[in-house]
Protein backbone atom coordinates (compact mmCIF):
# COMPACT_ATOMS: atom_id res chain seq x y z
CA UNK A 1 0.00 0.00 0.00
CA UNK A 2 1.18 3.64 -0.63
CA UNK A 3 1.43 6.27 1.66
CA UNK A 4 -1.63 7.30 3.24
CA UNK A 5 -1.57 11.13 3.83
CA UNK A 6 -4.03 12.45 6.46
CA UNK A 7 -3.49 15.66 5.31
CA UNK A 8 -1.80 17.93 2.82
CA UNK A 9 -0.08 20.04 5.61
CA UNK A 10 1.86 16.79 6.41
CA UNK A 11 3.74 18.64 3.41
CA UNK A 12 4.85 21.98 3.33
CA UNK A 13 2.67 24.69 3.97
CA UNK A 14 -0.23 24.86 1.77
CA UNK A 15 0.45 28.56 0.42
CA UNK A 16 4.53 27.54 -0.41
CA UNK A 17 2.98 24.33 -2.19
CA UNK A 18 0.64 26.81 -4.52
CA UNK A 19 4.06 29.44 -4.87
CA UNK A 20 6.34 26.71 -5.61
CA UNK A 21 3.59 25.16 -8.33
CA UNK A 22 3.32 29.02 -9.23
CA UNK A 23 7.08 29.36 -9.91
CA UNK A 24 7.67 26.15 -11.68
CA UNK A 25 4.67 26.39 -14.45
CA UNK A 26 3.44 29.56 -14.45
CA UNK A 27 5.84 31.07 -16.96
CA UNK A 28 6.44 27.89 -18.61
CA UNK A 29 6.54 28.13 -22.29
CA UNK A 30 6.23 23.90 -23.31
CA UNK A 31 4.12 21.50 -22.32
CA UNK A 32 7.08 19.76 -21.51
CA UNK A 33 7.74 22.29 -19.38
CA UNK A 34 4.44 22.32 -17.57
CA UNK A 35 5.20 18.41 -16.94
CA UNK A 36 8.36 19.46 -15.45
CA UNK A 37 6.78 21.71 -13.07
CA UNK A 38 4.21 19.21 -11.66
CA UNK A 39 6.99 16.51 -11.26
CA UNK A 40 8.19 18.58 -8.51
CA UNK A 41 4.88 19.53 -7.38
CA UNK A 42 5.13 17.77 -3.68
CA UNK A 43 1.88 15.49 -4.36
CA UNK A 44 3.18 13.84 -7.56
CA UNK A 45 6.76 13.13 -6.24
CA UNK A 46 6.24 9.34 -6.07
CA UNK A 47 3.93 8.71 -9.16
CA UNK A 48 4.56 6.30 -11.68
CA UNK A 49 4.04 9.22 -14.72
CA UNK A 50 2.20 12.44 -15.18
CA UNK A 51 0.08 12.12 -18.60
CA UNK A 52 -1.10 15.65 -20.50
CA UNK A 53 -3.08 15.79 -23.40
CA UNK A 54 -5.19 18.65 -25.04
CA UNK A 55 -8.99 18.18 -25.86
CA UNK A 56 -9.56 18.35 -29.23
CA UNK A 57 -13.45 20.50 -29.99
CA UNK A 58 -15.32 18.43 -32.32
CA UNK A 59 -18.60 19.95 -33.09
CA UNK A 60 -21.78 18.24 -32.49
CA UNK A 61 -19.76 15.80 -29.80
CA UNK A 62 -18.04 15.33 -27.03
CA UNK A 63 -14.32 16.63 -26.98
CA UNK A 64 -11.75 14.17 -28.46
CA UNK A 65 -8.31 14.02 -26.99
CA UNK A 66 -5.62 13.98 -29.19
CA UNK A 67 -4.01 10.94 -30.15
CA UNK A 68 -0.17 12.19 -29.40
CA UNK A 69 0.22 12.76 -25.59
CA UNK A 70 3.33 13.90 -23.71
CA UNK A 71 4.33 12.68 -20.79
CA UNK A 72 6.75 12.80 -17.51
CA UNK A 73 7.91 9.75 -15.72
CA UNK A 74 10.07 9.28 -12.38
CA UNK A 75 13.10 8.85 -14.29
CA UNK A 76 13.03 12.64 -15.81
CA UNK A 77 11.97 11.71 -18.76
CA UNK A 78 9.99 13.55 -20.78
CA UNK A 79 7.96 12.53 -24.55
CA UNK A 80 5.78 11.08 -26.58
CA UNK A 81 3.73 8.12 -24.70
CA UNK A 82 5.16 4.53 -24.51
CA UNK A 83 1.92 3.19 -24.61
CA UNK A 84 -1.73 4.86 -24.41
CA UNK A 85 -3.40 6.66 -21.59
CA UNK A 86 -6.70 4.36 -22.31
CA UNK A 87 -10.25 6.20 -22.18
CA UNK A 88 -12.03 4.38 -24.73
CA UNK A 89 -14.94 6.05 -26.30
CA UNK A 90 -17.70 3.63 -24.80
CA UNK A 91 -16.10 3.91 -21.78
CA UNK A 92 -18.67 6.57 -18.71
CA UNK A 93 -15.33 7.30 -17.57
CA UNK A 94 -14.92 9.39 -20.82
CA UNK A 95 -18.39 10.52 -20.80
CA UNK A 96 -18.00 12.02 -16.99
CA UNK A 97 -14.54 13.26 -17.89
CA UNK A 98 -15.05 14.80 -21.09
CA UNK A 99 -18.26 16.35 -20.42
CA UNK A 100 -17.57 18.67 -17.78
CA UNK A 101 -17.85 16.63 -14.75
CA UNK A 102 -15.79 16.89 -11.56
CA UNK A 103 -12.18 15.73 -11.08
CA UNK A 104 -12.12 11.47 -11.09
CA UNK A 105 -10.18 10.39 -8.39
CA UNK A 106 -9.56 6.28 -8.39
CA UNK A 107 -8.01 5.04 -5.40
CA UNK A 108 -7.94 1.32 -6.24
CA UNK A 109 -8.64 0.51 -10.03
CA UNK A 110 -9.66 -3.03 -9.46
CA UNK A 111 -12.60 -1.98 -7.33
CA UNK A 112 -13.72 1.68 -9.48
CA UNK A 113 -17.42 0.83 -11.02
CA UNK A 114 -16.94 3.21 -13.85
CA UNK A 115 -14.37 1.67 -16.02
CA UNK A 116 -15.24 -0.42 -18.77
CA UNK A 117 -13.32 -4.02 -18.14
CA UNK A 118 -11.28 -3.05 -20.94
CA UNK A 119 -9.67 0.15 -19.59
CA UNK A 120 -8.89 -1.62 -16.10
CA UNK A 121 -7.53 -4.71 -17.87
CA UNK A 122 -5.42 -2.01 -19.42
CA UNK A 123 -4.25 -0.16 -16.31
CA UNK A 124 -3.73 -3.25 -14.19
CA UNK A 125 -1.83 -4.46 -17.24
CA UNK A 126 0.65 -1.57 -17.40
CA UNK A 127 0.76 -2.09 -13.68
CA UNK A 128 -1.13 1.49 -12.03
CA UNK A 129 -3.12 1.00 -9.19
CA UNK A 130 -4.43 4.44 -8.86
CA UNK A 131 -4.72 7.20 -10.52
CA UNK A 132 -6.66 10.97 -11.26
CA UNK A 133 -8.04 12.51 -13.96
CA UNK A 134 -8.49 16.18 -14.25
CA UNK A 135 -10.39 17.98 -17.15
CA UNK A 136 -8.82 21.45 -17.30
CA UNK A 137 -11.53 24.02 -18.56
CA UNK A 138 -10.73 27.88 -19.52
CA UNK A 139 -14.33 29.46 -19.41
CA UNK A 140 -16.18 26.19 -19.77
CA UNK A 141 -13.95 25.27 -22.82
CA UNK A 142 -12.01 21.97 -22.57
CA UNK A 143 -8.70 22.57 -22.82
CA UNK A 144 -6.68 19.38 -21.85
CA UNK A 145 -7.01 16.43 -19.71
CA UNK A 146 -4.30 16.19 -16.87
CA UNK A 147 -3.68 12.20 -15.36
CA UNK A 148 -1.18 10.89 -13.01
CA UNK A 149 -0.55 7.72 -12.10
CA UNK A 150 0.77 5.47 -9.31
CA UNK A 151 1.58 1.87 -9.17
CA UNK A 152 0.67 1.51 -5.02
CA UNK A 153 -2.83 2.40 -3.88
CA UNK A 154 -3.09 5.90 -2.82
CA UNK A 155 -5.59 7.58 -0.17
CA UNK A 156 -6.68 10.69 -2.21
CA UNK A 157 -8.13 12.77 1.07
CA UNK A 158 -10.73 16.03 0.55
CA UNK A 159 -7.41 18.60 1.60
CA UNK A 160 -5.78 16.61 -1.67
CA UNK A 161 -8.56 16.43 -4.00
CA UNK A 162 -9.33 20.95 -2.95
CA UNK A 163 -5.57 21.57 -3.92
CA UNK A 164 -5.54 19.18 -7.07
CA UNK A 165 -8.48 21.16 -8.48
CA UNK A 166 -7.07 24.46 -7.79
CA UNK A 167 -3.81 23.05 -9.85
CA UNK A 168 -6.67 22.58 -12.91
CA UNK A 169 -7.43 26.04 -12.02
CA UNK A 170 -3.85 27.12 -12.26
CA UNK A 171 -2.90 25.36 -15.60
CA UNK A 172 -6.02 26.19 -17.88
CA UNK A 173 -4.55 29.94 -18.22
CA UNK A 174 -1.13 28.62 -18.73
CA UNK A 175 -1.83 25.88 -21.44
CA UNK A 176 -4.34 27.86 -23.65
CA UNK A 177 -1.36 30.50 -23.67
CA UNK A 178 1.03 27.33 -24.98
CA UNK A 179 -1.70 26.34 -27.18
CA UNK A 180 -2.30 29.46 -28.57
CA UNK A 181 1.35 30.24 -29.26
CA UNK A 182 1.57 26.41 -30.81
CA UNK A 183 -1.53 27.72 -33.34
CA UNK A 184 -0.36 30.73 -33.98
CA UNK A 185 3.13 28.91 -35.16
CA UNK A 186 1.33 26.53 -37.47
CA UNK A 187 -0.96 29.37 -38.68
CA UNK A 188 2.30 31.40 -39.41
CA UNK A 189 3.42 28.12 -41.78
CA UNK A 190 -0.02 27.95 -43.44
CA UNK A 191 -0.29 31.59 -44.42
CA UNK A 192 3.31 31.45 -45.73
CA UNK A 193 1.48 28.11 -47.73
CA UNK A 194 -0.78 30.17 -48.98
CA UNK A 195 1.02 33.17 -50.12
CA UNK A 196 3.03 30.97 -52.02
CA UNK A 197 -0.19 29.00 -53.78
CA UNK A 198 -2.54 32.14 -54.24
CA UNK A 199 -0.31 34.20 -56.43
CA UNK A 200 -3.20 35.36 -58.78
CA UNK A 201 -1.82 39.06 -58.34
CA UNK A 202 0.62 41.21 -56.39
CA UNK A 203 -2.39 42.74 -54.65
CA UNK A 204 -4.71 39.83 -53.75
CA UNK A 205 -1.81 38.48 -51.72
CA UNK A 206 -0.76 42.10 -50.47
CA UNK A 207 -4.70 41.98 -49.17
CA UNK A 208 -4.17 38.74 -47.15
CA UNK A 209 -0.82 39.35 -45.98
CA UNK A 210 -2.50 42.40 -44.25
CA UNK A 211 -5.65 40.79 -43.76
CA UNK A 212 -3.80 38.01 -41.53
CA UNK A 213 -0.84 40.07 -39.94
CA UNK A 214 -3.14 42.52 -37.20
CA UNK A 215 -4.84 39.38 -36.13
CA UNK A 216 -1.85 37.70 -35.72
CA UNK A 217 0.07 40.86 -33.87
CA UNK A 218 -3.30 40.80 -31.52
CA UNK A 219 -2.56 36.73 -31.12
CA UNK A 220 0.92 37.86 -30.05
CA UNK A 221 0.74 40.84 -28.33
CA UNK A 222 -1.73 39.67 -26.13
CA UNK A 223 -0.13 36.13 -25.13
CA UNK A 224 3.11 37.71 -24.42
CA UNK A 225 1.54 40.39 -22.50
CA UNK A 226 -0.17 37.51 -20.59
CA UNK A 227 3.01 35.83 -20.44
CA UNK A 228 5.18 38.32 -18.77
CA UNK A 229 2.68 40.17 -16.30
CA UNK A 230 -0.33 37.33 -15.62
CA UNK A 231 1.19 37.39 -12.21
CA UNK A 232 0.52 41.14 -11.65
CA UNK A 233 -3.41 41.48 -13.90
CA UNK A 234 -6.35 41.39 -11.90
CA UNK A 235 -9.27 39.00 -13.15
CA UNK A 236 -10.66 41.32 -15.62
CA UNK A 237 -7.71 42.10 -17.35
CA UNK A 238 -6.65 38.67 -17.87
CA UNK A 239 -10.37 37.46 -19.23
CA UNK A 240 -9.84 41.26 -21.28
CA UNK A 241 -6.69 39.79 -22.66
CA UNK A 242 -8.07 36.42 -23.67
CA UNK A 243 -10.90 37.60 -25.31
CA UNK A 244 -8.49 39.03 -27.46
CA UNK A 245 -6.56 36.27 -28.26
CA UNK A 246 -10.12 34.00 -28.83
CA UNK A 247 -11.84 37.05 -30.72
CA UNK A 248 -8.70 37.12 -33.09
CA UNK A 249 -8.03 33.14 -33.42
CA UNK A 250 -11.68 32.93 -34.23
CA UNK A 251 -11.82 35.34 -36.88
CA UNK A 252 -8.51 33.98 -38.82
CA UNK A 253 -9.88 29.92 -38.37
CA UNK A 254 -12.72 31.62 -40.27
CA UNK A 255 -10.34 33.20 -43.17
CA UNK A 256 -8.26 30.16 -43.10
CA UNK A 257 -11.40 27.49 -43.76
CA UNK A 258 -12.84 30.09 -46.64
CA UNK A 259 -9.30 29.63 -48.07
CA UNK A 260 -8.74 26.52 -47.83
CA UNK A 261 -12.85 25.64 -49.15
CA UNK A 262 -12.17 27.84 -52.45
CA UNK A 263 -8.61 26.49 -53.01
CA UNK A 264 -10.32 22.39 -52.86
CA UNK A 265 -13.24 23.88 -54.92
CA UNK A 266 -11.37 24.91 -57.38
CA UNK A 267 -8.92 21.58 -57.43
CA UNK A 268 -12.15 19.70 -58.11
CA UNK A 269 -12.34 17.71 -61.31
CA UNK A 270 -15.42 15.69 -60.58
CA UNK A 271 -18.63 16.10 -58.40
CA UNK A 272 -20.52 13.68 -56.91
CA UNK A 273 -24.33 14.83 -56.89
CA UNK A 274 -26.73 14.18 -54.16
CA UNK A 275 -30.81 14.81 -53.76
CA UNK A 276 -30.60 17.75 -51.36
CA UNK A 277 -34.10 19.19 -49.82
CA UNK A 278 -32.89 22.70 -49.78
CA UNK A 279 -35.32 23.96 -47.15
CA UNK A 280 -34.16 21.29 -44.72
CA UNK A 281 -30.72 23.02 -45.66
CA UNK A 282 -31.69 26.25 -44.92
CA UNK A 283 -32.81 25.46 -41.57
CA UNK A 284 -29.91 24.09 -40.62
CA UNK A 285 -28.20 26.79 -41.34
CA UNK A 286 -30.82 29.39 -39.31
CA UNK A 287 -29.72 27.23 -36.66
CA UNK A 288 -25.98 27.10 -37.18
CA UNK A 289 -25.93 30.32 -37.48
CA UNK A 290 -27.99 31.30 -34.19
CA UNK A 291 -25.17 33.37 -33.01
CA UNK A 292 -24.41 36.09 -35.34
CA UNK A 293 -28.19 36.14 -36.07
CA UNK A 294 -28.75 37.36 -32.24
CA UNK A 295 -25.71 39.13 -32.04
CA UNK A 296 -27.40 41.39 -35.09
CA UNK A 297 -31.42 41.28 -33.47
CA UNK A 298 -32.00 40.15 -37.65
CA UNK A 299 -35.29 38.96 -38.20
CA UNK A 300 -35.14 36.42 -40.84
CA UNK A 301 -38.83 35.02 -42.72
CA UNK A 302 -39.50 32.21 -44.63
CA UNK A 303 -41.69 32.55 -47.30
CA UNK A 304 -44.55 29.85 -47.81
CA UNK A 305 -42.71 29.23 -51.34
CA UNK A 306 -40.31 27.47 -49.95
CA UNK A 307 -42.54 24.64 -48.65
CA UNK A 308 -43.02 21.61 -51.24
CA UNK A 309 -39.93 22.76 -53.28
CA UNK A 310 -38.99 19.97 -55.71
CA UNK A 311 -35.73 18.40 -54.57
CA UNK A 312 -32.14 19.95 -55.96
CA UNK A 313 -29.30 18.27 -57.44
CA UNK A 314 -25.98 19.02 -55.71
CA UNK A 315 -23.74 18.88 -52.68
CA UNK A 316 -25.12 19.02 -49.07
CA UNK A 317 -22.01 20.82 -47.37
CA UNK A 318 -21.33 22.98 -50.52
CA UNK A 319 -25.35 24.35 -50.08
CA UNK A 320 -25.09 24.71 -46.86
CA UNK A 321 -21.84 26.92 -47.17
CA UNK A 322 -23.74 28.64 -49.39
CA UNK A 323 -26.96 29.66 -47.26
CA UNK A 324 -24.71 30.28 -44.60
CA UNK A 325 -22.69 33.08 -46.38
CA UNK A 326 -25.72 34.76 -47.86
CA UNK A 327 -27.35 34.63 -43.73
CA UNK A 328 -24.14 35.84 -42.37
CA UNK A 329 -23.91 38.67 -44.88
CA UNK A 330 -27.76 39.77 -44.86
CA UNK A 331 -26.94 40.07 -40.97
CA UNK A 332 -24.02 42.03 -41.22
CA UNK A 333 -25.33 44.53 -43.96
CA UNK A 334 -28.56 44.38 -43.66
CA UNK A 335 -30.87 47.82 -41.88
CA UNK A 336 -30.81 47.95 -38.45
CA UNK A 337 -32.00 45.60 -36.91
CA UNK A 338 -32.19 43.36 -39.82
CA UNK A 339 -34.87 42.42 -41.63
CA UNK A 340 -34.35 39.19 -44.42
CA UNK A 341 -36.67 37.54 -46.69
CA UNK A 342 -35.99 34.08 -48.05
CA UNK A 343 -38.13 32.43 -50.85
CA UNK A 344 -38.13 30.59 -53.60
CA UNK A 345 -39.34 29.89 -57.40
CA UNK A 346 -39.30 27.16 -60.12
CA UNK A 347 -38.39 28.30 -63.42
CA UNK A 348 -37.58 26.20 -66.33
CA UNK A 349 -36.50 23.15 -64.71
CA UNK A 350 -34.30 24.80 -61.98
CA UNK A 351 -34.68 25.92 -58.51
CA UNK A 352 -34.21 29.35 -58.37
CA UNK A 353 -33.74 31.01 -54.49
CA UNK A 354 -33.25 34.62 -53.29
CA UNK A 355 -32.61 36.03 -49.82
CA UNK A 356 -33.16 39.86 -49.64
CA UNK A 357 -32.10 42.50 -46.54
CA UNK A 358 -33.28 46.26 -45.55
CA UNK A 359 -30.10 47.72 -45.65
CA UNK A 360 -28.18 50.02 -47.91
CA UNK A 361 -28.05 49.63 -51.15
CA UNK A 362 -24.56 48.31 -52.84
CA UNK A 363 -23.17 50.81 -55.33
CA UNK A 364 -23.39 49.66 -58.97
CA UNK A 365 -19.96 49.53 -59.41
CA UNK A 366 -19.56 47.77 -56.63
CA UNK A 367 -22.06 45.06 -58.29
CA UNK A 368 -19.86 44.21 -60.72
CA UNK A 369 -16.93 43.42 -58.69
CA UNK A 370 -18.57 41.85 -55.56
CA UNK A 371 -17.71 38.12 -56.70
CA UNK A 372 -14.22 39.17 -57.37
CA UNK A 373 -11.52 37.82 -54.88
CA UNK A 374 -10.75 40.45 -51.98
CA UNK A 375 -13.61 42.53 -52.67
CA UNK A 376 -15.75 44.03 -49.30
CA UNK A 377 -19.37 45.33 -49.31
CA UNK A 378 -18.26 47.76 -46.75
CA UNK A 379 -13.96 48.08 -46.20
CA UNK A 380 -14.72 51.03 -43.67
CA UNK A 381 -16.24 48.71 -41.08
CA UNK A 382 -13.53 46.44 -39.80
CA UNK A 383 -15.64 44.77 -37.31
CA UNK A 384 -18.03 44.10 -39.79
CA UNK A 385 -15.98 42.84 -43.03
CA UNK A 386 -15.54 39.43 -43.77
CA UNK A 387 -12.38 37.48 -45.03
CA UNK A 388 -13.53 38.82 -48.66
CA UNK A 389 -13.65 35.71 -50.83
CA UNK A 390 -17.10 34.44 -49.24
CA UNK A 391 -18.67 35.58 -52.01
CA UNK A 392 -15.98 34.80 -54.50
CA UNK A 393 -16.36 30.55 -53.21
CA UNK A 394 -20.45 31.34 -52.86
CA UNK A 395 -20.34 31.89 -56.47
CA UNK A 396 -17.58 29.28 -57.90
CA UNK A 397 -19.84 26.30 -55.72
CA UNK A 398 -23.03 27.59 -57.59
CA UNK A 399 -21.15 27.37 -60.82
CA UNK A 400 -19.64 23.86 -59.82
CA UNK A 401 -23.04 23.01 -59.10
CA UNK A 402 -24.62 24.09 -62.72
CA UNK A 403 -26.33 27.13 -61.33
CA UNK A 404 -25.90 31.15 -61.43
CA UNK A 405 -25.59 33.94 -59.01
CA UNK A 406 -26.60 37.35 -59.49
CA UNK A 407 -27.43 40.81 -57.20
CA UNK A 408 -29.78 43.40 -57.32
CA UNK A 409 -29.79 46.35 -55.02
CA UNK A 410 -32.03 49.66 -54.90
CA UNK A 411 -32.74 52.11 -51.64
CA UNK A 412 -35.24 49.49 -49.90
CA UNK A 413 -32.55 46.68 -49.66
CA UNK A 414 -30.36 43.87 -51.64
CA UNK A 415 -31.54 40.42 -53.39
CA UNK A 416 -28.73 37.84 -53.89
CA UNK A 417 -30.18 35.13 -55.81
CA UNK A 418 -29.19 31.49 -57.32
CA UNK A 419 -29.89 28.77 -59.25
CA UNK A 420 -29.98 25.16 -58.98
CA UNK A 421 -30.65 22.36 -61.12
CA UNK A 422 -33.50 20.26 -60.04
CA UNK A 423 -32.62 16.25 -59.45
CA UNK A 424 -33.89 14.15 -62.29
Amino acid sequence: MGTEYASIFDYPPFSSMVFSLLRHIIKAETVEAVLEGLSEFPLNHDCLCIDLRRCVIDVGALPKLEPQAFWHNQNNENGPWPFTVNIDDESLAKIWIMSGGPPMFVEDIAEFGVFTDASRDFYQKQGVASLYHILIQRYGKPIAVLTVMWREQQKFSNEYRAVIEFTGWILAPVLENIYVHSENQDLRRLIDELERKLNDTEAAINAMAHDLKQPIATIISSADFLRNYIDKMSKDQIIQKATYISSASMGMSDWITSILLLASVRSDIYTIYDTIDVKAVILNAITSMQPIIQLFAANIQLDPSLDNLPLAQGQYSWIEHIWTNLISNACKYGGTPPLISISAETPDRSLRFSITNNGPAIPEEKRVQIFEPFTRLHDEDRQRSGTGIGLTTVKLLIEKLHGEIGVESNANGTTFWFSLPIAT
